[in-house]
């Protein structure tokens, strides 16, 4: 301490009270602090990740997955209209510190023109180019960040590049999840985009099926997704289903109320098949308050049993859901059907078919009873070799686009509570895929927007203060010469 001490006095008493000392020293600390930046940048040191979600450095999934990628393969990594400064390019390099097959270049879309021709490449926007022999990959920065429920900023960054490597990979393949279109469902590229999205991030690719023209389920068809459809298949439809099923093909079926406006007798046989009715004819109505969401008894938040399907998921909450009925356990056990129940409603519920009743108690008719909305039915086929699977939801819309105001807010169904992973772990259980590529990082960005008084606060910090002290100095500075 008196060492310290002494400094400072010699400083006073030496330097600062001569103006020319002082303007040396002054230049010299300029210098030291210049050195130290220069240092810095020079020596690269590594990043500390403080963020509580880690959002910028890489899960060990990624590094494990990245890391044991096969070594004949190459990775080109072009990071259009990126600057080296860019936090993004910082991330991009953690995956080249892993995999020495991995090269990444900066550069503007006039630097490559052949790459901008042959892979559409767009001016003016931040694209991701990545390349692994004839497989490619093609993100822009809008595929790198999504909204959560209150519309923060959610970061996909990491699932997205990593995915995307895998897949361009020579082991990297992506599963496909068909969806039945041609009888009024609902749209995959406009209702469910947003789900699409989610589905592609895990890995697996949305494609419409068509069995008009196709005549029968794709041999690489993992899971057959039908989401509420308003009319009837055909006969020669329900036989290529039937087909698919009897080798084994899974199927994942939402139906909200009121969805089919006629009889449906070649869907009825598909679900016969399985011993299940889905009853659309009316909604269950919720008597249980922790049970019910937004106020609205037809809004409701089932319970989840614990089963294989759901995984680890909390809650749901589904917008107006029909309910599922089923053969006795005798005639299921005829049909090599064991039933497991995935979503029930509370004791308290009851299923009301006349929605012109706006009272939100039971009348005559209305029994109060669990009602099963969610069920997974698995059917023996090829005389016991193999097995079938139907995931089924007495609800459709929990899934889709659709803006669901929550309060001051909205956000869309399938991004409520657990609802995207209700359809993503269900996907992935139908699928069966050995190695899943599951790396959901939940790393919320909210964007800050000063108001106007806060805003000219921080300019008078940054600018105004700085000013005045060089003013201040200059003066005494002045003083100090008057009085010699």
């Amino acid at each position: 301490m008196k060492f310290f001490s002494k400094m400072i006095d010699g400083l006073k008493s030496k330097w600062l009270k001569n103006t020319g000392k002082t303007a040396i020293l002054i230049a010299i600390i300029i210098i030291i602090f210049l050195a130290i930046n220069v240092g810095v940048q020079t020596w690269d040191p590594k990043d500390f990740d403080l963020s509580s979600d880690q959002l910028y450095s890489l899960t060990e999934e990624s590094k494990e997955r990245i890391s044991s990628l096969p070594e004949e393969d190459k990775f080109e990594i072009y990071l259009f209209d990126y600057k080296e400064t860019d936090t993004f390019v910082d991330f991009v390099k953690q995956y080249k510190s892993i995999n020495d097959n991995i090269t990444i270049e900066i550069l503007k879309t006039d630097d490559r023109p052949d790459l901008v021709s042959k892979y559409n490449i767009e001016e003016g926007y931040y694209t991701v180019l990545i390349i692994c022999g004839e497989k490619y990959k093609v993100l822009t920065t809008y595929d790198f960040y999504t909204y959560d429920s209150e519309g923060n900023t959610v970061d996909l960054t990491e699932q997205r590049l990593t995915n995307s490597l895998i897949v361009v990979s020579s082991i990297g393949k992506s599963t496909p999840v068909y969806v039945l279109t041609g009888h009024g469902e609902y749209d995959p590229t406009t209702e469910m985009a947003l789900l699409q999205t989610y589905i592609e991030l895990e890995n697996y690719e949305m494609k419409t099926l068509n069995l008009l023209s196709e005549q029968k389920v794709p041999e690489d068809c993992k899971d057959l997704m039908i989401a509420s459809p308003t009319k009837d298949i055909t006969d020669l439809e329900a036989k290529a289903i039937k087909e698919y099923i009897e080798r084994g093909g899974n199927i994942i079926w939402l139906n909200d109320p009121y969805s089919a406006k006629s009889e449906t007798p070649f869907i009825k046989s598909i679900l016969d098949l399985y011993g299940v009715t889905i009853r659309q004819d009316g909604i269950v109505v919720e008597q249980d308050t922790s049970k019910i969401a937004m106020g609205s008894p037809d809004v409701i938040m089932p319970t989840i049993q614990n089963n294989n399907v759901v995984g680890d998921i909390q809650s749901v909450v589904l917008f107006g859901t029909g309910k599922l009925e089923f053969l006795g356990d005798d005639k299921l056990l005829e049909l090599g059907v064991t039933k497991t129940d995935i979503l029930t409603t509370g004791e308290k519920s009851f299923f009301r078919t006349n929605l012109e009743i706006t009272d939100y108690a039971p009348v005559d008719g209305e029994k109060e009873e669990s009602s099963v909305v969610g069920a997974l039915l698995e059917k023996s086929v090829q005389d016991g070799q193999n097995t079938s699977k139907l995931v089924v939801f007495a609800s459709n819309a929990f899934i889709t686009d659709k803006l669901i105001y929550t309060g001051s807010s909205q956000a869309p169904a399938v991004a409520l509570l657990d609802n995207r992973d209700l359809i993503l772990n269900t996907i992935q259980y139908n699928a069966e895929i050995e190695d899943p590529i599951t790396i959901r990082k939940q790393a919320e960005v909210t964007r800050y927007t000063a108001t106007e008084t806060q805003d000219r606060i921080i300019k008078i910090i940054i600018y105004i203060i700085p000013i005045l002290i060089i003013i201040l100095g200059i003066i005494i500075w002045q003083l100090r010469r008057r009085k010699k």
